[in-house]
């Protein structure tokens, strides 16, 4: 069975590889352009008036906006409703930072089952971060049984999309939780047999 599972883990990884350098298409516009430079006085009304228009990337970054305070006058209430609205139109970011909602409590009801739902959605799509954190969860059993094999199958996902969007230190976070978590569950197994 852990073959099994390596096997398919192989091919979504190498299958997932090939699609996002088929079709990975950066984001451009003004409002992602403000935020990446750091610009947070300018992005936001940019950002608002692109988010009324519907897009997902300008609803998230104002759903951030609202959630953290920058720009703006801190609203948790006001921040779900953008992540909403974007994470129904599928943007992977805002549904990672709907489970992130449900996690803490900001703003709605703790709720670990709800938040794994959100991440589910979003590591489908290649979100490192929702990724590494099923695998949190299924190492530990958060809101779902806990399962070494798909907890390891989510940490190394996540190691690749962290690898695949530059970001080197996150990479490095999901191996060092992947050498400690599911690994020492492994051989801690293998020694009760």
């Amino acid at each position: 069975v852990m073959y099994h599972r390596w096997v398919l883990l192989c091919g979504f990884i190498s299958t997932t590889f090939l699609v996002l350098w088929v079709v990975y298409i950066p984001v451009t516009s003004e409002c992602a352009d403000l935020v990446h430079e750091g610009k947070d006085d300018k992005a936001f009304p940019v950002c608002m008036a692109m988010a009324r228009k519907g897009d997902p990337f300008a609803q998230n970054i104002i759903g951030v906006s609202y959630a953290t305070g920058v720009g703006i006058t801190k609203n948790l209430s006001e921040s779900l409703i953008w992540f909403q609205k974007s994470a129904d139109q599928g943007f992977a970011k805002a549904q990672n930072n709907l489970g992130l909602a449900y996690l803490e409590g900001l703003g709605v009801e703790k709720n670990i089952r709800k938040a794994n739902q959100w991440w589910r959605q979003a590591a489908l799509q290649g979100e490192a971060t929702a990724q590494f954190n099923l695998a949190i969860s299924y190492s530990n059993g958060y809101g779902v049984n806990r399962d070494v094999g798909t907890a390891t199958e989510y940490y190394l996902a996540s190691s690749l999309s962290y690898l695949i969007d530059g970001n080197f230190r996150g990479f490095l976070k999901s191996l060092k939780y992947f050498h400690a978590k599911p690994c020492s569950l492994l051989s801690n197994q293998g020694e009760q047999a």
